[in-house]
């Protein structure tokens, strides 16, 4: 979601002069904020998140199941 304005981030990538293409996820908001993050950025932010988060054991088992559950029908 966008720090400014809570809307869904998009991702793209723009092309550069010499053709190189440059991913990042953005904010579509044209509401007068400008939102971008280069995609290894954003996406190494991610990851020190999900590596810090810490389960308790007692939920180990049924955040399993349930993320084994939500691969398997493709729901977010």
């Amino acid at each position: 979601m966008c720090p400014v304005c809570k809307l869904p981030l998009y991702g793209s990538a723009a092309r550069g002069r010499h053709g190189k293409y440059f991913p990042a996820y953005h904010c579509d908001q044209r509401g007068g904020h400008y939102f971008r993050k280069p995609k290894q950025e954003f996406n190494e932010t991610i990851e020190r998140f999900v590596k810090h988060l810490d389960i308790a054991p007692d939920y180990v088992d049924a955040l399993m199941e349930y993320v084994g559950e939500a691969f398997a029908t493709g729901s977010n």
